[in-house]
């Protein structure tokens, strides 16, 4: 069985999937994946080759507050990065865990990019309750606008790296 954890920001996927964790064979958080992703020298050749995250280059790193400007203003941009990712990091997890016939648990994956996934288990609560759960992890006040902005806006992938 492989199953997604979806939700947004502070909605408590985390606290949802420690708690099933353990009626898995391995646990991923996609966020993890994703901070591992922009360390790998592959994610930044595949940056300085894509027509218009390539701007997000500076100094040989990825810089994400520039990145979030360009997810914002391009919405295929997204979807390209998002894609990337998914295919590039996750996938092979998922296709791992099959031809293991093991079960995986995924803690914050993108809703689009859940056809992989045998369950979904969606994470829902108000907005008062994830803002005062991120306060919790140490979030400032600015930061949770900002990340609220961004989902309302549907760039859920950069929230992951605002922290």
């Amino acid at each position: 069985m492989i199953t997604a954890i979806i939700g947004k920001a502070g909605s408590g996927k985390s606290t949802i999937s420690k708690l099933l964790s353990g009626n898995y064979d391995m646990y991923v958080e996609a966020d993890s994946v994703v901070a591992s992703a922009y360390k790998d020298d592959s994610t930044k050749v595949w940056f300085k080759n894509h027509e218009i995250l390539n701007k997000a280059i500076l100094n040989d790193c990825i810089d994400k507050s520039v990145l979030i400007k360009i997810l914002i203003q391009s919405p295929y941009s997204k979807y390209d990065l998002e894609n990337y990712l998914y295919n590039r990091y996750l996938l092979p997890i998922i296709h791992k865990c099959r031809d293991e016939n093991k079960s995986l648990l995924v803690d914050g994956i993108v809703s689009r990019l859940t056809k992989s996934f045998d369950q979904i288990i969606s994470v829902e609560v108000t907005e008062d309750i994830r803002k005062e759960n991120l306060l919790k992890r140490g979030v400032s006040l600015s930061r949770i606008d900002e990340i609220m902005e961004l989902q309302k806006r549907n760039i859920t992938t950069a929230s992951t790296w605002l922290k």
